[in-house]
């Protein structure tokens, strides 16, 4: 049986992925299932949470760029609470190979903080969700802040959030989660609009 899925850049839609699922919920082994840049839609993601609910192997899951929102990951973070298998989510929206014009990049969906007050609600729940990979999104500060808020009660190690227009208001925030010493590892804040001061703030939350 199949353990690692790559479908990704596969044109995948919500039809073939309803059939898709049938497979996977039969194929314990899968361990690793890879469906970034196609073209799902939450009507697509909520089958295929349902198929990976009970799924007793699968421990990672991408399914950036697609055609999720807010109300996807509804099912989505409520999937990785179900499942305590799964460790690594990655919904990174950055997974384009080629130029797109900019018509197609304003109606390209984003997740925002209500995304993030989903998995917050989850994380702080038992999820054990060890790897969270939301960068390219836009969260702001406040989605990143309630992520952080959740930090301390999660097994989360590893938290992704590159390009999510985060300023020093979350840095603050930040600063205090992490003399919580939560179990988190690495913390990737690249390419957001954070100056000096909010570095300030982490090195001093790391003292």
């Amino acid at each position: 049986l199949l353990v690692y899925a790559r479908l990704q850049n596969s044109n995948i839609t919500d039809g073939t992925l309803k059939f898709l699922c049938s497979g996977i919920s039969r194929n314990t082994r899968l361990k690793i299932l890879m469906l970034h840049h196609n073209f799902i839609t939450d009507v697509g993601l909520e089958a295929l949470c349902i198929a990976l609910r009970h799924h007793p192997s699968i421990h990672t899951l991408w399914v950036g760029s697609n055609r999720i929102t807010d109300f996807g990951i509804k099912f989505l973070s409520q999937l990785v609470s179900d499942n305590t298998e799964i460790k690594e989510l990655n919904l990174s929206n950055k997974f384009r190979k080629v130029a797109v014009s900019k018509e197609e990049e304003d109606i390209r969906p984003y997740l925002t903080y209500i995304s993030a007050d989903y998995f917050s609600n989850h994380l702080r729940k038992g999820s054990l969700l060890t790897s969270l990979t939301l960068s390219h999104q836009k969260l702001y500060d406040d989605g990143a802040i309630l992520l952080f808020h959740a930090l301390p009660y999660s097994q989360v190690r590893s938290l992704n959030l590159t390009n999510n227009f985060l300023g020093n208001k979350s840095c603050l925030v930040l600063q205090n989660v992490l003399m919580k010493n939560p179990m988190l590892e690495q913390l990737t804040l690249s390419k957001n609009l954070i100056s000096d001061n909010g570095a300030i703030a982490i090195a001093y939350g790391l003292v």
